[in-house]
């Protein structure tokens, strides 16, 4: 997946602030019987991020040939959100035309 977001703009510009209700990430279940996700993040430019997507169309788009085209998973955006500590790196879109850097404040709103 090809990543270029390092001065990529916050929510409110890019947005218009609004965030999607539910969210595509890249997480796995930790095993069939457990209640447990497994959610991917990625290192770039010496920060560590998460990557969100807009929807399906932009998850397939921006994973492809990344070997994670059969990691996602649609989360409700608030409760993705209730999941975050408070200090990880989101970047919606990562691998689109306009990513956009995102906190957890910016997903509970």
């Amino acid at each position: 997946m090809k990543i270029d977001f390092l001065n990529a703009p916050i929510a409110g510009p890019s947005l218009g602030g609004k965030i999607p209700d539910s969210l595509i990430i890249i997480a796995r279940w930790e095993s069939e019987s457990d209640r447990k996700i497994i959610i991917q993040d990625f290192v770039n430019g010496g920060m560590n991020f998460i990557p969100v997507f807009s929807d399906w169309i932009s998850f397939k788009e921006q994973v492809a040939g990344s070997g994670f085209e059969e990691e996602g998973l649609q989360i409700d955006r608030k409760l993705f959100a209730s999941i975050l500590r408070g200090n990880e790196n989101i970047v919606l879109n990562p691998g689109g035309a306009s990513p956009v850097t995102l906190q957890k404040s910016d997903i509970e709103g």
